[in-house]
Formats: C-alpha cells, sequence, structure tokens
C-alpha cells in the first residue's frame, strides 16, 4: 500500500467552480461531473441521493482485496485513548496485526483532529512500524480525508450520504458504512455498485462508544449472514473476548472492537489473541 505523505495542497471545497446542470441544453449530454463539496452536504440525508443519476464506481483491486481478507478492525477513539497514549497505542494497533485502523475523534474540533492524524500518519509509511501497514480511515470528515492521499472514509446513517461521498472520494479509496437495522442494510446493499466497500452492523451488544443506541442483538448478525451480501462486513458494539463465540455462531466472520482492546493493558497482544479466534 502506498505511503502517507503530506499534500502540496488540500482541495478548495466552497468556492469550486460551478458544475453545469443535467437539465442545462447548453450541457454536454455526457455523464455529470462529481459535486463539488460543500458544508451543506453534510447534512444530506442518506435516502436523499438515492434517486439521484448515479454512475458505476469501482475501488482499486488493492483495497478489495484487503478487505475480502481482512478479519480484525481497530478503532484509535479518543473517548478512550489519552494524548500522550495516542502514537503509542496507534503502534500497538500496528503490532498486533490490525487489518483496518479507523480513527475516530468525535469530540474534537477539525484542527485538532488534523493534527492527531498528522501524529500517526508517519506510522502508516511502510516498515516503519510493519512491512505492510493496514488502511487507513478516517470517520465522518470528508475533507480530511481528501486532504491525504489513500485515506478512506466512514460514514454513519446521519452523516453525509454514500452516494454523495463516493463521488467526492473517488475511486480507489475505501469508503464504509454504519447499519443498525434490516432496512438500513437492505438499503445500503442497493447503493450503485462500487459506491460502498464494506459496511458494519451494530452495535451487537450494549457498548460505552454509544451508549444512546439500542443494541440490535445477534438476530440482525443472523439476517445480514442469510443473505450472504456481496460486499465485506463487520459486526460492531460491545464485542469482547467473551462473547466473541456468539458472534461467530451467528455468522459474523469479521469483528470491530473498540473498548476492550483500547483499555487493554497489551492491545497489541488481545489483537494477536483475537485473530486466533477469527
Amino acid at each position: 500500500m502506498p505511503h502517507y505523505v503530506q499534500p502540496r495542497s488540500v482541495w478548495a471545497g466552497p468556492g469550486a467552480s460551478k458544475v453545469p446542470s443535467p437539465s442545462d441544453p447548453a450541457s454536454p449530454k455526457a455523464a455529470p461531473p462529481a459535486l463539488p463539496w460543500s458544508p451543506a452536504l453534510a447534512h444530506v440525508p442518506f435516502r436523499s441521493a438515492i434517486a439521484r443519476p448515479q454512475k458505476r464506481l469501482a475501488s482499486s483491486p488493492l483495497t478489495v482485496n484487503a478487505l475480502r481478507s481482512a478479519r480484525f478492525y481497530a478503532i484509535l477513539d479518543t473517548g478512550y485513548v489519552p494524548r500522550e497514549r495516542w502514537i503509542s497505542t496507534c503502534r500497538a494497533l500496528l503490532l498486533g496485526g490490525a487489518d483496518i485502523v479507523q480513527l475516530r475523534a468525535k469530540r474534537q474540533t477539525p484542527a485538532e483532529r488534523r493534527a492527531l492524524l498528522e501524529e500517526i500518519l508517519p506510522l502508516f509509511s511502510p516498515g516503519t512500524v510493519v512491512a505492510a501497514p493496514p488502511p487507513l480511515i478516517v470517520n465522518d470528515d470528508l475533507a480530511l480525508a481528501l486532504a491525504y492521499p489513500n485515506l478512506g472514509l466512514h460514514v454513519g446513517q446521519d452523516d453525509l450520504a454514500p452516494v454523495l461521498a463516493r463521488e467526492r472520494l473517488g475511486p480507489g479509496r475505501l469508503l464504509g458504512l454504519s447499519t443498525h437495522s434490516p432496512e438500513q442494510v437492505r438499503t445500503a446493499l442497493a447503493l450503485p455498485h462500487g459506491t460502498l466497500d464494506y459496511f458494519a452492523v451494530g452495535p451487537v451488544f450494549a457498548t460505552p462508544t454509544k451508549p444512546d443506541y439500542t443494541p440490535v442483538g445477534l438476530d440482525l448478525v443472523r439476517h445480514v449472514t442469510a443473505t450472504q451480501p456481496a460486499l465485506p462486513w463487520f459486526c460492531i458494539g460491545g464485542i469482547k473476548c467473551a462473547n466473541l463465540a456468539e458472534v461467530r455462531a451467528a455468522g459474523g466472520s469479521r469483528v470491530v472492537v473498540v473498548s476492550e482492546v483500547l483499555c487493554a493493558a497489551d492491545p497489541a497482544e488481545l489483537i494477536r489473541h483475537y485473530r486466533t479466534l477469527l
């Protein structure tokens, strides 16, 4: 995977040139260009983008193949990791063999989030910690993802709509979506091919990471298993070594673990243990 480098410039966002309307007689008949991003798009509901004209998109074979073999998804969350342990914890996630790492900093400002990202980016250069670093994904921050090469993006049901996110990300960057019900899973799977690279199902169990969410339970895991989706999917929420066997029995083969790993005395060793169980 190419290493992360400081960009020469950052896309300007608001103020980009106006995109011709497809209904304008002067517009070419070719597919319209991707929409310029603006802060207003961050509040566009997920379902509002489904009826929009869409084109076929595709991620790079490298990222798709990495997802197919992925089993353990780690999240570096500021809700559990203090600043003084930020770099060391990220290093432990890589040494433990996490297949994907997500940066989640919900309470931080965009500037603080960017600073946290820049602290860990050097760790994802091949050979710095591990020979082949895993994909790095940012949670719900499109502008930050676009500011650096190769960063992926994860969005929730109330965040930027996946189709709009893919239009801005372009091909080759990972894009994931959280789902919490059979309806949301069906909607995710109905998106144009290449929009999503993976989706997450949860919270399976009660979790302090998202205390306001009602657990979906193992029934949703069984439901998704029965649908045999083509997209890779991950179980998330309250998953621990103690209940992993239940998740596996329900059909979950990929997991996201947050609090148990981040609060462990040796996160790397715990991830290695998870990998033996998966």
